[in-house]
């Protein structure tokens, strides 16, 4: 796939910026929505929404024609586009319960530590990447390993805000739908 979109530092840097500011707005509202006893019932919520959502995140990634043709095919092999998205996601289930279960243990609010290690995550999977060769791919040989690990980490806190959020609101969904089955059921 020809493109002439060519990845720069400065482009990474811009986006560390815009998505640091997204990431502020995203921690006080969460942290100011989900105390920590909330956050403590948000255990299996998390753990179901995180694996679903990296799992369609890799998907969708693994799956775009620009991005499998730019990077992605020079660091997975063609087998990998299947496997590699249920692996991370079920990977993650994991390493979720893990942050919650951490998060609930060191002082203050568990939203901002949960968040700062998602944020944190992100250096091991950029390493992986790094290691693989991905900085050498044609979209990025032009990004400096400090702005893409950078900007991964603000990504990632995107990412696990979304993935924090979306919990929240399962049980809110579930409880709802069942007071409107009850509510059906009596009406009967």
């Amino acid at each position: 796939m020809e493109t002439n979109f060519q990845a720069t530092s400065q482009l990474y840097w811009i986006s560390v910026l815009v998505t640091a500011l997204m990431d502020v707005a995203f921690i006080a509202l969460l942290a100011w929505r989900i105390k920590p006893a909330r956050f403590r019932r948000l255990q299996w919520p998390l753990v179901i929404v995180s694996t679903l959502f990296w799992t369609v995140l890799w998907y969708a990634v693994m799956w775009n024609a620009f991005v499998w043709e730019t990077s992605y095919r020079y660091v997975f092999q063609p087998w990998q586009r299947w496997a590699w998205p249920p692996v991370y996601g079920l990977i993650s289930g994991g390493v979720t319960w893990l942050f919650w279960w951490l998060s609930l243990r060191l002082p203050a609010n568990p939203v901002l530590y949960f968040l700062l290690l998602g944020g944190l995550e992100s250096f091991g999977d950029h390493y992986f990447a790094i290691r693989n060769g991905v900085m050498e791919t044609p979209l990025l040989q032009e990004v400096s390993i400090a702005s893409a690990v950078t900007f991964g980490f603000f990504e990632f806190i995107f990412y696990w805000s979304v993935i924090l959020g979306l919990a929240a609101l399962l049980p809110l969904v579930w409880d709802r739908w069942q007071a409107s089955k009850k509510e059906k059921g009596n009406s009967l």
